[in-house]
């Protein structure tokens, strides 16, 4: 069977393959694996696994394709998209159109048929199918005819589209297509695409800018009374910090520790969402309330996470960590049946002097935490006496034992309270590329990203660093389809248009820190360089001798140099 599969691929010479089903869903097998992990022959066809990309969403194979007799080799490319529900059709239609798009950009123009497979192969497939003819039909004539398209389908094979529930998904997939048009841009062409998408029309009054954010909250999902059930039960409603930003009950995360605590107690205000390349990367939460501190560490402990973004103002009152050097408070946020929370070294970056929180020289506050299942497991011992203040003199237990977790704190400083946005593009791309390090060094763990609300926010920096993704590894920015993606998660996710130019704004400073980059291709010779930029720029600055404007020009620089330097560590990475 799986020979016919691969002789069928080659006589029709076909390059891509679309799958629509995982393995093995509701506990059967749906699907049997057709490819190799390396590679292997299937009667008289090798089959060859050339490489993998993951994503969010969907999984791209590249195969090559070797025919016993015949000189020639073919490539082969499976698309298999992992996100359609094991019931039902997918909530939104967000995904399954980029993955739609990146098919039909991939596959050759002289290429024989797409192969398109599902379990039984109807049902999902004649719903890929559908939404394929029609969005060629309505970019072709302007028009679609989605009853006779379904129709015709069907009548070559049975049941194609097999519930009325899968019909209304084609209609509502292909009404999102038309909306919100193709709003990838390349790299090369982002900066004169963004001026352009800037300009104010004379007629309208508006900027293309602003017609696209107002698409985006004319197709974000507006969530029912019983979308959000559990937030809303009244044992719930305490935990919650604003009635008006609730994660419904299909992006909760659940807490699953359940020693020492109340029956029940399975509650908190947190969301799981998507990245561009891990599904459910991000946990966004409020900032704890006093009673729900002990479920902040539950729910960090519970999802793995291994990084805390917070980028609100800390309230000593109200602090879900606790600092190196004090004792833990006399509250369920440190020690309780659940867990043991300990902090190590913190330290500021860039390496100006510590600041506490409030906003003073420094961008990012962090602070390393560790925290264990039993309150018994972790001691002090591995902890300094004292800090300097750098990211270097953070010392984590030499070994951990299981049960145990370090996670890195991200205090974000410069973020003004009643700023919609950052008040530095710099800082902000500094704190990315930092949360990035840490995470790559921990390996696969969770970030959580909280605000005051888990809103407006948290989603700008979950936002950029889609695009940050997006740019190193698919050459595009595509801040709709990051803030879209994020809003069907939680639908108040980057929810000014202050922030959602902020998006844009971030990703052309990326792009002219790369553009710096590309300029020097010696690192060495790079940095040497910097340090003549450094020297100049502070000696240049207004007031000689003036600390803070010496600082303040130091910073600026630093900021800029490093994001430049977390950019080549990315090119040299994906090379």
């Amino acid at each position: 069977m799986i020979y016919d599969f691969w002789r069928m691929v080659w006589q029709e010479n076909c390059f891509s393959i679309v799958m629509i089903t995982k393995l093995v869903e509701v506990g059967r097998m749906k699907c049997c694996k057709y490819w190799p992990e390396d590679s292997e022959l299937y009667g008289d066809i090798k089959i060859t696994l050339l490489k993998t990309e993951t994503l969010a969403e969907y999984t791209v194979r590249t195969f090559a394709m070797e025919r016993r007799g015949y000189p020639a080799k073919h490539e082969v490319c499976q698309f298999h998209f992992t996100s359609w529900p094991e019931h039902g059709v997918p909530y939104h239609a967000t995904g399954l159109l980029a993955f739609l798009r990146r098919v039909k950009a991939s596959t050759p123009p002289d290429a024989g048929p797409v192969v398109v497979h599902c379990s039984m192969g109807a049902g999902r497939t004649g719903c890929y199918i559908v939404l394929d003819v029609m969005l060629d039909m309505a970019e072709c004539e302007g028009v679609v005819d989605i009853y006779n398209c379904v129709k015709t389908l069907c009548s070559r094979r049975i049941n194609m589209i097999q519930t009325e529930e899968q019909y209304v998904f084609i209609h509502d997939a292909i009404l999102e297509a038309c909306l919100c048009g193709e709003t990838a841009i390349p790299v090369i062409e982002f900066a004169l695409t963004y001026k352009e998408m800037l300009r104010v029309d004379s007629q309208s009054n508006t900027s293309q800018l602003r017609e696209e954010f107002q698409t985006l909250n004319s197709v974000t999902p507006h969530l029912d009374v019983e979308e959000c059930s559990v937030s809303l039960l009244p044992r719930n409603r305490e935990k919650n910090r604003s009635m008006d930003v609730l994660p419904p009950d299909r992006a909760l995360a659940f807490l699953v520790t359940t020693e020492g605590v109340a029956e029940g107690n399975s509650y908190i205000n947190a969301a799981l969402t998507d990245s561009f390349h891990r599904p459910a990367a991000f946990v966004v939460t409020p900032h704890p309330l006093p009673g729900t501190t002990a479920d902040f560490w539950r729910l960090v402990y519970d999802y793995g996470c291994t990084s805390v973004v917070m980028l609100n103002q800390i309230n000593q009152s109200n602090s879900a960590w606790v600092r190196r050097g004090e004792p833990p408070p006399a509250s369920p946020s440190c020690h309780s049946a659940v867990t043991s929370v300990r902090a190590l070294s913190p330290s500021v970056s860039p390496p100006v002097s510590p600041t506490d929180g409030g906003g003073g020289g420094g961008s990012c506050q962090t602070n390393p935490t560790a925290f264990s299942q039993d309150p018994t497991d972790l001691t002090n011992q591995n902890c300094p006496a004292s800090g300097t203040g750098r990211e270097d003199d953070a010392q984590f237990p030499s070994k951990l034992q299981e049960g145990q977790l370090v996670v890195r704190h991200f205090q974000f400083l410069r973020w003004s309270p009643y700023r919609d946005v950052p008040d530095s593009k710099k800082a902000f791309l500094s704190l990315l590329a930092q949360v990035h390090n840490w995470q790559r060094e921990c390996g696969e763990g969770r970030t959580i990203v909280h605000c005051l609300n888990g809103g407006g926010r948290s989603g700008t920096f979950c936002a950029c660093t889609m695009l940050l993704e997006m740019i190193r590894h698919h050459s595009v920015v595509d801040v709709f389809y990051a803030a879209k993606t994020l809003r069907n998660s939680k639908p108040n996710m980057v929810e000014t248009m202050e922030q959602y130019r902020f998006c844009y704004d971030l990703a052309l400073e990326y792009l002219d820190a790369l553009d710096c980059l590309s300029e020097i291709e010696n690192p060495y010779i790079q940095r040497d360089q910097c340090k003549k930029k450094i020297t100049r720029c502070v000696s240049s600055c207004g007031n000689k001798g003036d600390q803070f404007a010496e600082t303040s020009c130091f910073l600026n620089l630093y900021l800029f140099i490093q994001c430049v330097l977390f950019s080549k560590e990315c090119i040299n990475e994906n090379k």
